[in-house]
């Protein structure tokens, strides 16, 4: 799909015509790549690969970046595409049909002021992080129920849902920083392959992108400190564990000594043949269990 931009509204046109004019904004797929010129093709060559990470590289001729957005609530999902600038043509490489969704939403909802090839390249990247910020605060609310979920010990697997929310809010932080730095590249480029005009919009992004990088960053060091939380409160339980196991064995250390003692059965033991022996073994064991526990609650070890 192929548009010519007019002073407040994009007009569809063919792809030739599109490339003979101008300036405007096109948006293709993997397989219809084939139709535009070889030198564009021969620049996009190294781009068949997969896409990691935003980035906005600067050629001579034109100008390429690429995009790789993490899905909200589809965790290990992206959204890849890249865009091309030149000769004031923006083109779209894009197989999701995003592109495609975003600009019949302009054709529907012409945008105020006037039209550009980088006003609808800004559009666009900020229509891609329009409802982020509702998505940090539900990240955000996240990461307080596990919090609470730790220090009430409701459940017990826990390290994983907060080692999950650490690598999200990270894979985030990274995202928005590359979004930062792109946007700061695209106003750098203002006047030579943009129009001067579109630097304040492509400032308006890279604001907004630092902002939303600076909100996942708190998250990042929230996420840190439950996690931090979750250790300690192992550690605690465990702690406790170790307590009672020991507290049981220095009970039961003496009581073993006395069966070990008598269980000897030596012929010259008077206690083995004695008539109260066997009862005064078990008030003597008493005697020790008693005396034990009641030292234990003088030194508050229990």
């Amino acid at each position: 799909m192929f548009y010519t931009i007019g002073t407040q509204e994009l007009t569809p046109v063919p792809g030739t015509q599109w490339l003979a004019g101008g300036g405007g904004v096109g948006t293709c797929t993997t397989d219809e790549w084939e139709e535009l010129p070889a030198w564009l093709r021969r620049a996009a060559q190294h781009q068949s690969g997969a896409i990691h990470f935003c980035k906005l590289e600067r050629y001579p001729r034109y100008l390429m970046g690429t995009l790789h957005v993490p899905a909200k609530r589809q965790p290990g999902q992206h959204l890849v595409l890249a865009f091309y600038m030149f000769d004031g043509h923006l083109l779209f490489w894009d197989d999701s049909g995003t592109v495609v969704n975003f600009l019949q939403r302009q054709l529907a909802q012409p945008l105020r002021g006037r039209m550009s090839a980088g006003r609808v390249l800004c559009e666009f990247l900020l229509w891609l992080v329009d409802e982020d910020l509702t998505y940090l605060e539900e990240q955000e609310s996240r990461i307080e129920d596990l919090e609470e979920a730790v220090l009430a010990g409701e459940r017990k697997q826990l390290g994983a849902e907060i080692l999950a929310v650490k690598k999200e809010t990270s894979h985030l932080y990274r995202y928005y920083s590359h979004l930062t730095d792109m946007g700061q590249r695209l106003q750098e480029s203002c006047g030579s392959f943009f129009e001067a005009e579109d630097s304040t919009i492509f400032g308006l992004f890279a604001d907004r992108a630092a902002r939303l990088q600076s909100e996942t960053q708190v998250q990042r060091e929230y996420a840190a400190q439950v996690q931090e939380l979750y250790q300690a409160q192992i550690g605690i339980r465990q702690n406790d564990i170790m307590k009672v196991l020991t507290i049981v064995t220095t009970i039961f250390l003496p009581l073993t000594l006395i069966a070990g003692w008598y269980g000897m059965n030596f012929l010259h033991m008077p206690e083995l043949s004695w008539t109260y022996g066997y009862p005064a073994v078990i008030f003597v064991s008493i005697l020790v269990v008693a005396g034990c526990i009641c030292l234990f609650k003088s030194r508050k070890f229990w």
